[in-house]
């Protein structure tokens, strides 16, 4: 899907006003690494996982050498805590007290810095 494009809006997924509201908050340009999806598909996706309990998909490397059971199983647990943790980050009222501009603003100086300690440690 391209960002120009209006994606037909699946059961569950964000209602082209929920993603009005959303885009802008969003980081903007870079280039991504790895596969990659658009914002508004990769957001979809973690909605569905978080509304069906739906697992992350395994990794399709098989476990270090030396995991036995009760390391997978640990694994499990901690990727298990993390997609919740997730979920109660990004739905925590706390957010709702800062306007998209200034999340914005936070995101971009963020990114900013990131990418000066990038350089300067390449350097």
């Amino acid at each position: 899907m391209n960002e120009g494009t209006v994606p037909e809006v699946g059961l569950g997924d964000l209602t082209h006003a929920e993603w009005a509201r959303l885009q802008p908050l969003l980081p903007g340009g870079g280039l991504p690494g790895g596969r990659w999806s658009d914002h508004r598909t990769v957001i979809n996706g973690i909605l569905f996982r978080l509304r069906t309990g739906t697992p992350w998909r395994p990794a399709s490397r098989p476990a270090s050498p030396g995991w036995n059971p009760q390391d997978t199983a640990e694994i499990a647990r901690l990727r298990k805590r993390e997609l919740e943790l997730a979920g109660t980050m990004v739905t925590h009222p706390y957010w709702s007290e800062f306007t998209a501009a200034d999340v914005l603003a936070a995101r971009t100086a963020l990114k900013d810095h990131h990418e000066r300690q990038m350089a300067d440690a390449s350097s």
